[in-house]
């Protein structure tokens, strides 16, 4: 094998199973492999933002699950609220009328007292 260097250049020149010489430009290899670690690097690179994109997306579908358990929950509060209210005003509404009719018995059994006093006249027979 021989070497030849200069400042720019460096030629390597081996001889093959052929007989024939094999000339290597040291710089190209130099450039090559950078280009090859470079690309080395942009794949990996590009595998990190696949698994990181693959792993965002399972955040994603996660947190889009919560969203529509949440929508859902908050439809479900709604509904039960509504039901609610329409439950208390139909009790307001049972309730006057209970007050109502209350207070028209006790008027009619106040009447109906007074007339059996009357009717006693006045004694204390009640």
């Amino acid at each position: 094998m021989v070497k030849l260097k200069s400042l720019k250049f460096v030629l390597v020149i081996i001889p093959n199973e052929l007989g024939l010489f094999l000339e290597f430009d040291i710089r190209k290899i130099k450039k090559q492999n950078r280009r090859h670690h470079e690309i080395d690097l942009v794949r990996t690179i590009q595998e990190d933002v696949r698994r990181e994109t693959r792993s965002n997306s399972q955040a994603l579908a996660r947190l889009e699950r919560t969203v529509t358990n949440l929508a859902d929950i908050a439809r479900l509060h709604q509904q039960s609220l509504r039901q609610s209210e329409r439950q208390f005003q139909e009790f307001q509404r049972n309730n006057v009328e209970f007050w109502r009719t209350t207070n028209a018995a006790l008027e009619r059994i106040d009447r109906i007292f007074d007339y059996l006093l009357k009717q006693s006249g006045g004694q204390d027979k009640i």
